[in-house]
């Protein structure tokens, strides 16, 4: 005989379970696997290292002479980021310069303007290379020679990643690949290569860069200061918003704020793009920063629209009565938050979830009535004022004048019947009940808590008369419920 359908489902959903739980251990089988993998090619490579120039430490400079030249190589390993391997040299000039391989958003940035590469006259050596640098004049003198240009091809043949000079000091760089690592050889060659690069630079120590190189320099700081402020600035609001004037629909407001959002963004984007337009490094100074700034502008504008909606909002409080559903508690990176489920008091949904804080949520168990006091918003999102729990007779009153000023009100009968029924007021309950089938006649849970109140009053006849009723129409607990009492058959 096939499975019934709930059968049919369950074995459906077992299935789906053990997929799931084989899929994830295979992906961390790999994980470890690939660790392992890593490991084992990082100690090869150290292991060769150390056999021919001497044992790496990461983060300590190893000192190694070549041709009359001091340099260092120093190696670095942080958490799960790939290892770099670096070679160190002083040179004494105080001017700073990137050199990397061109890649493709190298020349999209540059066909569209925003970015303006240094070039140094030699085609091929252009289209290879891509310079960055705050002082254009310095770096074509210095590249301007032949023999340099071709040590820099040199190294980047070597596997190296990029070439750069900070602080005086100049480093060839290699991101580790540990399938295929760097050779002593390799690198004992490029340390020769950046020999090259070093004789003749201290003649430039003395040279400063014009006053325009200065100005493209506070360019890149005025991105960094304009997008990270936004960011900062954006998250911050928004934690604030959120929390000061907490919102019982937040995705109608998020459509509002995507609007202001966009227009923040695209004016500070554009205010940093026009502070590096044109220097060779607009894009990596622009690209970065315009990260942060999308991601406060996000926060930030939602920050805006809740706080301004909660901030200028002068409409009443009102009270809204309701029951706890259900709680959880959302553990992540920046904290715990707690929430319960009510039932909406709006017409459009059935539930609210709702933010409250650790001690009212220890308050809070399923069926316990609250009070849940709402304000419209200036902008139309209503947000949450306070939230309290409520006693039964507390809530007797407030169904009480709810039936009196809406005598049709099904709902607040409900309410009423069993607030009455938690103070053992069963005769009131039976009654409230009675008036809800008045205006619900098929009502099945009706019958079955009237069926309670009837047992409650030690009347046998009218609590069987209830339970039938309910379990024709369709409540199986009512129907279990006079097995139990009868000893008979259940009838569907």
């Amino acid at each position: 005989m096939p499975p019934s359908r709930p059968e049919a489902v369950i074995s459906e959903q077992s299935f789906l379970y053990a997929f799931l739980i084989s899929g994830l251990l295979a992906l961390l089988g790999l994980v470890v696997l690939r660790s392992q993998l890593r490991e084992r090619a990082r100690r090869a490579f150290l292991d060769a290292f150390a056999r021919e120039l001497g044992p790496l430490e990461p983060g300590k400079p190893l000192p190694v002479s070549r041709q009359g030249l001091t340099f260092h190589c120093l190696y670095t390993q942080a958490g799960g980021a790939p290892s770099t391997l670096a070679v160190l040299a002083a040179t004494g000039s105080p001017e700073a310069f990137t050199l990397t391989r061109e890649a493709a958003s190298d020349r999209v940035f540059k066909g569209t303007g925003v970015a303006r590469e240094i070039q140094t006259g030699d085609a091929a050596f252009d289209r290879e290379v891509y310079i960055e640098s705050d002082s254009p004049a310095f770096v074509r003198e210095l590249l301007g020679d032949a023999g340099r240009r071709a040590a820099v091809r040199e190294m980047f043949g070597l596997g190296a990643n990029r070439i750069r000079q900070r602080a005086s000091v100049l480093r060839v760089e290699w991101a580790l690949d540990l399938r295929r690592p760097p050779t002593p050889a390799a690198v004992t060659t490029a340390a020769e290569r950046l020999g090259a690069l070093v004789r003749n630079l201290a003649a430039h120590a003395g040279e400063l860069p014009p006053p325009v190189e200065r100005a493209v320099a506070r360019g890149g700081l005025a991105c960094a200061v304009v997008g990270g402020l936004t960011g900062v600035g954006g998250v911050g609001l928004f934690f604030y918003a959120i929390w000061r004037f907490p919102l019982v629909n937040d995705s109608a407001a998020w459509v509002d704020s995507l609007k202001l959002s966009t227009f923040l963004f695209g004016a500070i984007v554009l205010f940093m793009a026009k502070s590096v337009w044109g220097t060779s490094g607009a894009h990596r100074k622009l690209l970065p920063w315009s990260l942060v700034a999308l991601v406060g502008a996000l926060l930030g504008g939602h920050g805006l629209v809740v706080g301004a909606n909660g901030w200028l909002d002068a409409s009443p409080p009102v009270a809204r009565t309701t029951v706890v559903l259900s709680r959880r508690v959302s553990h992540g990176k920046s904290g715990t938050d707690r929430y319960v489920t009510v039932e909406s008091w709006r017409p459009e949904d059935e539930t609210e979830e709702l933010r409250v804080g650790a001690g009212l949520y220890e308050r809070l168990e399923p069926r316990q009535p609250v009070e849940v006091t709402t304000r419209a918003g200036q902008l139309g999102h209503e947000w949450v004022v306070t939230i309290r729990p409520l006693a039964s007779a507390e809530l007797v009153r407030i169904y009480a004048a709810q039936v009196e000023a809406d005598p049709r009100n099904g709902d607040a009968y409900r309410r009423l019947a069993w607030a009455q029924a938690q103070l053992g007021r069963h005769a009131e309950s039976v009654a409230a009940l009675t008036k809800l089938l008045e205006l619900d006649p098929k009502n099945g849970e009706a019958y079955l808590n009237r069926a309670w109140n009837h047992a409650r009053l030690r009347d046998r006849e009218n609590m069987l008369a209830d339970l039938t009723r309910a379990c024709d129409l369709g409540v199986a607990q009512a129907c279990k419920v006079k097995q139990q009492i009868t000893g008979g058959p259940p009838t569907p």
